[in-house]
């Protein structure tokens, strides 16, 4: 069983890269609002798959359960 001293480093790592990932979701969404133009239905879809993974990620950090 991990300790909380092993989860407290573990969550601190996943903050970080968390970070750097929304830091990179915000820049897209900024260059693409710059763009105004349609995007090619493949660069589309890898959008909406980086969206929907987001989501999920985000969807199960929220069913955590804290005591």
């Amino acid at each position: 069983m991990a300790t909380l001293d092993e989860i407290m480093v573990s969550l601190q790592a996943h903050a970080a890269s968390i970070t750097a990932i929304a830091a990179r979701v915000s820049a897209l969404n900024t260059e693409l609002a710059t763009l105004r133009t349609t995007l090619p239905p493949d660069v589309q879809t890898k959008i909406d798959a980086v969206a929907t993974q987001a989501q999920a990620n985000t969807a199960s950090l929220g069913a955590i359960p804290v005591a």
